[in-house]
């Protein structure tokens, strides 16, 4: 079995997760305990493939992770790294025909209660798809979660996916005005949202990160 330093730096040259990163979660869930993880956004999967290791090192555990159905035309994909490190029994990997907020909306209907005591947020990073995950990841999460926001300082004016789109003449971001391709999302969620519900928050800024523990 390779730790998760060891595939760290095999994929160093893999996005987006990188080790200083995969640390910080590590450390939240074994010092927490944490066992059922939930991740929004998993693209080529690296990610996914570092928190998996982290619960095979523990030997328990389990992520559910979503991401929109392109991302298996990826080389390499999810399924092809989990693959690789013999890690697929660790993950559920959901390929989402439109977002992920209609999946979460599956669980909460079919649940009923919160399922999950940790969340790595690392989709959409809009305000619309940011602020309504949140509240669902909200009742989804035990009280004692921990969700890590990514990306607190992205816009989509700095987006190389956008720049790249522009450049094909293609702008997916053609609705938004210019305040909206030019304000942080992320943390707009993180210091406007966040605080309306029982979190105790503070910024990670050395790696761009909100984190947030839920009271109850």
């Amino acid at each position: 079995m390779k730790t998760m330093e060891m595939i760290c730096k095999e994929l160093v040259n893999l996005p987006y997760m990188n080790l200083a990163q995969a640390t910080i979660i590590k450390n939240i869930i074994i010092e927490n305990n944490f066992r059922n993880a939930l991740e929004i956004g998993f693209y080529q999967g690296k990610s996914s493939v570092l928190i998996a290791s982290i619960l095979e090192e523990i030997d328990d555990g389990h992520l559910q992770t979503y991401d929109l159905l392109g991302a298996g035309n990826y080389k390499p994909n999810i399924t092809e790294l989990l693959d690789t490190y013999n890690l697929s029994h660790r993950v559920t990997p959901v390929f989402c025909s439109r977002s992920y907020t209609w999946e979460l909306a599956k669980i909460i209907k079919n649940t009923k209660v919160p399922v999950f005591d940790f969340c790595y947020l690392d989709g959409g990073h809009t305000w619309d798809e940011t602020g309504f995950g949140f509240f669902l990841v909200d009742i989804l999460l035990k009280p004692g979660g921990i969700i890590i926001f990514d990306d607190m300082n992205w816009t989509i004016n700095i987006s190389p996916f956008y720049k790249k789109s522009l450049q094909g003449g293609r702008d997916p971001y053609a609705r938004f005005t210019d305040d909206e391709k030019n304000t942080p999302a992320v943390r707009m969620v993180f210091e406007n949202l966040v605080s309306t519900r029982y979190y105790e928050t503070k910024e990670i800024k050395e790696v761009n990160w909100g984190w947030c523990r839920k009271i109850k």
